[in-house]
């Protein structure tokens, strides 16, 4: 099977939480995948976390279901992150997996 990439995205809120949104990630994703990368501009308009998995759909919902353990963070999580899944043809074709505007449409 094909090791595709994952990305979550943070975006930064007026709320005055996004250092603890990021690490309340950086501790999940530790626990449900085994290395991620971890960038962000130089202005902090943006915190990409990035891995590898050969099961997209199953690390997703692995992921999901731990950081569903604190509703409060998730829900911080849900304001500020795009969720993308690498596409049988790299990113030319990705899936949106999650996107803190509802009117924008996930696969």
């Amino acid at each position: 099977m094909n090791s595709r990439r994952l990305m979550l995205q943070l975006q930064p809120r007026a709320d005055g939480a996004d250092e603890g949104v990021s690490t309340y990630l950086r501790d999940v994703l530790a626990r449900v995948v085994p290395e991620f990368s971890e960038q962000a501009d130089e202005v902090g308009q943006w915190r990409n976390f990035e891995f590898a998995t050969n099961e997209i759909d199953v690390t997703w919902s692995a992921l999901l279901a731990e950081l569903a353990t604190d509703t409060d963070r998730l829900a911080e999580l849900q304001r500020r992150w795009i969720v993308v899944a690498e596409g049988d043809h790299g990113w030319d074709d990705y899936r949106m997996l999650a996107h803190f505007d509802p009117t924008v449409r996930v696969d």
